[in-house]
């Protein structure tokens, strides 16, 4: 009986954790992979979200990668929090990296993969350590740009923001003839402010900018008008 009880027990590790890859037969060193990821909006953990290890090439030959070479894979727990353990070989960083990814949850803002990733490309123990992949929950918006000035300018540009490590450029006119109204529809992140700055410069270090800020929520019509 006792026996069957640690089996169960022991199932929940099975399923969480997965060793893969090569076996370390030389240089082995143990690295701590930890963090947490979570909804950058509300501090909400993902709850068993994948989190992958994988070797990847510092170097092409020819322009062609090779396929990356999966070391672990685990999942978060029920607060987002992940942590364990991989042993590797320190030869291997003198032309590949570690990578660590998490998929990027849907409903959630995307860069320019469907997943998040750091890397490790010189033996640290602690490198991968406290880890922090958070994600914005995603909300659509509408920038109104109205043309109310008459006097020149030299360039009139917009980009919107919610976190200072995050802008996006919306919109560049590299003349006073392109001036007019526009409309444009982007995506910004849920819950917490978004700001757009505006910026119109007249000539060599003089300029006036504008910031506006609104805060969307998902499937709504998320709309602000900036004047210029």
């Amino acid at each position: 009986m006792l026996r069957s009880l640690l089996i169960v027990a022991l199932l929940p590790l099975l399923v969480t954790c997965k060793k893969e890859g090569r076996t370390c037969k030389g240089h082995c060193v143990e690295i701590n992979v930890s963090g947490r990821a979570f909804d950058a909006a509300t501090g909400i953990g993902f709850n068993r979200l994948q989190v992958t290890v994988h070797w990847k090439a510092s170097f092409t030959m020819g322009g062609l990668a090779p396929a990356p070479e999966k070391v672990f894979s685990g999942k978060t727990d029920e607060n987002g929090f992940f942590s364990f353990v991989i042993t590797v070989d320190t030869t291997l960083f003198a032309r590949n990296h570690l990578s660590v990814q998490v998929p990027v949850r849907q409903g959630y803002l995307r860069q320019s993969h469907n997943h998040q990733e750091t890397y490790l490309f010189h033996y640290d123990p602690g490198g991968l350590a406290r880890l922090s992949f958070e994600q914005y929950p995603k909300a659509d918006l509408t920038l109104r740009l109205r043309r109310t000035g008459s006097g020149p300018f030299l360039y009139f540009s917009v980009e919107h923001f919610y976190t200072p490590r995050v802008q996006y450029s919306d919109l560049l006119f590299t003349s006073v003839q392109q001036a007019r109204d526009t409309v444009i529809r982007t995506e910004t992140a849920a819950h917490i402010p978004t700001y757009i700055r505006s910026v119109k410069t007249a000539g060599f270090g003089s300029y006036t900018e504008k910031i506006d800020s609104i805060r969307c929520l998902p499937g709504r019509l998320n709309s602000i008008e900036i004047t210029y």
